[in-house]
């Protein structure tokens, strides 16, 4: 081509595309240079005005057509026109389903093919209608963001700065298991926030605002990627619902405290996840004594007369059954409020200490309906079935009742009654998993003994224990399944396991004497 032929086509394509940026759905973003999508409304037209190669064009567009608002368009300025028809070739075989000759994760294929609503080339410009919502993920520093993406306010009502928690504390382990011990992490920064405007609660505590996920999606806030299971994700900073509400989504009115947690109604998940959201309640109330508490229904416990433990728990920290809202479908609601959680069981792990102000309040809320002291100052905590069975537990039950521990199985308890039992004991030991948890019940900090297997990576022991400021002693054993390597594997972390006696037996029999 003629250089007076290059100037005559360039002129051509730039009267195109300020034809059809003039024309187009606003918010319309043009990219030139160096320039990035800016932190605002999400753009109902993106135009990659950088010439790319068409290899670079879709790489570009399978990181940057997800900014595109559903029913809008992502256009392509091509260098020149032969370039266009290559990237116009590139998207049709996408929306064919064929492989495009750029090389593109086969995940990022179906999704980028699942958001192709047409394509068409107008000279050296390649339009590609997008359908279907893809949600920014937004984390806890950046909340903040929101309200520049979507038509909410955000008011911090309290907040706790980054310090450092070094429980005084011992923490023993035995075993090839649990990783590094904790003895002195990071507490994050944790807010109590009011978001005014429509906000819609998604099952599985999914908390959306227009296109962007709020923090509260994210149950391990400050774990990278941020995920959450009811989320496909797209890329690690875009996701969509796996399952988008079929009908109309439901008005609540009023302004409402968000209490959801994953696999709502189990107990394990309520006194970890739960509890850890209960901190800015009253600061809630402060600013709206007409708020009500939002908790998911979980499916199996729909249409079947199930109480669930939150309702004592909420009871005994002083919110009645008149204040809780239980939802089984997606809202919008007007005013919600949050806090930051005060316990992250995943890496980077933490716990704020503040949050054993929670724990005692629902002790003491509890205690006042519990029965009178048992005597039994040492407890062993057992776990007889379900996940994570223990093969030998009838030997290891054995080993803590020549010690002097008495066993008990919390969940043949009602709550006051297990309240007590930790609120009691002087010592405890016991299979990791959900009856431990009720160590957030042992205010007179005893030491602790946890049996677990390697293949099981969740801290919520060490973490409780490090709040209440109970030395804490670890014996690992072999998991029946273990998990692949460098990687992870469900059945590997619920796998039943053999608690090894020739390993740790004379360790374990040491230990008790020793408590």
């Amino acid at each position: 081509m003629t250089p007076l032929l290059a100037r005559w086509e360039e002129r051509r394509t730039r009267r195109r595309l300020d034809r059809f940026v003039r024309d187009a759905v606003r918010p319309c973003v043009v990219l030139r240079g160096g320039d990035t999508v800016p932190a605002g409304r999400p753009p109902a037209t993106l135009v990659d005005d950088t010439a790319p190669p068409p290899a670079r064009a879709m790489r570009r567009a399978a990181r940057l057509i997800w900014h595109v608002t559903p029913g809008g368009q992502y256009v392509v300025v091509a260098a020149d026109e032969p370039a266009a028809i290559r990237i116009e070739a590139q998207w049709r075989a996408l929306e064919a389903g064929e492989r495009p000759t750029v090389r593109i994760r086969p995940r990022l294929r179906r999704e980028l093919r699942r958001t192709i609503g047409g394509v068409r080339r107008d000279g050296r410009l390649v339009v590609v209608d997008k359908v279907g919502a893809s949600l920014l993920k937004v984390g806890e520093t950046s909340a903040p963001t929101v309200t520049r993406r979507a038509d909410v306010a955000l008011q911090v009502l309290a907040r706790h700065e980054e310090s450092v928690f070094t429980p005084a504390r011992t923490v023993t382990s035995r075993g090839t298991g649990g990783g590094e011990a904790l003895t002195s992490w990071r507490v994050p920064p944790s807010e109590v926030r009011r978001w005014t405007g429509d906000v819609t609660l998604h099952e599985g505590m999914v908390v959306a605002a227009g296109a962007t996920l709020l923090p509260e999606t994210f149950k391990w806030f400050e774990h990278e990627p941020l995920a959450n299971e009811r989320l496909r994700d797209i890329t690690p900073r875009f996701a969509r619902l796996r399952n988008e509400p079929t009908a109309p989504v439901r008005r609540l009115e009023g302004s409402h405290y968000f209490f959801e947690y994953k696999n709502s109604g189990h107990y394990g998940h309520l006194m970890t996840e739960g509890l850890a959201k209960l901190w800015g309640w009253e600061e809630a109330r402060r600013h709206d004594p007409d708020v009500r508490l939002v908790v998911r229904r979980h499916r199996r416990d729909r249409g079947r007369p199930t109480v669930r433990p939150d309702v004592a728990v909420l009871a005994a920290y002083g919110i009645s059954l008149d204040d809780v809202v239980w939802l089984e479908e997606p809202v919008v609601v007007d005013t919600l409020f949050t806090a930051t959680p005060q316990l992250h069981n995943k890496e980077p792990y933490s716990i704020d200490p503040r949050i054993t102000e929670v724990w005692d309040r629902v002790l003491h809320g509890l205690l006042r309906n519990a029965p009178e002291p048992s005597g039994r100052e040492r407890i062993f905590v057992t776990r007889r079935a379900g996940h994570r069975l223990c093969h030998n537990w009838a030997e290891v039950e054995a080993e803590f009742t020549d010690a002097g521990f008495g066993v008990v199985d919390p969940s043949r308890h009602a709550l006051p009654e297990q309240a007590r039992l930790f609120h009691d004991a002087r010592a405890v030991g016991g299979f990791g998993g959900t009856g431990m948890f009720n160590l957030v019940f042992a205010d007179q900090a005893p030491p602790v003994v946890v049996l677990n297997h390697a293949a099981y990576d969740a801290r919520n022991e060490e973490l409780i224990t490090a709040a209440r400021g109970s030395d804490l002693h670890y014996l690992w054993s072999a998991p029946d399944r273990d998990h692949p390597a460098g990687g992870f594997d469900y059945r590997a972390f619920q796998s039943p396991w053999r608690f090894d006696v020739e390993q740790h037996g004379q360790a374990l029999r040491a230990l008790l004497r020793d408590l």
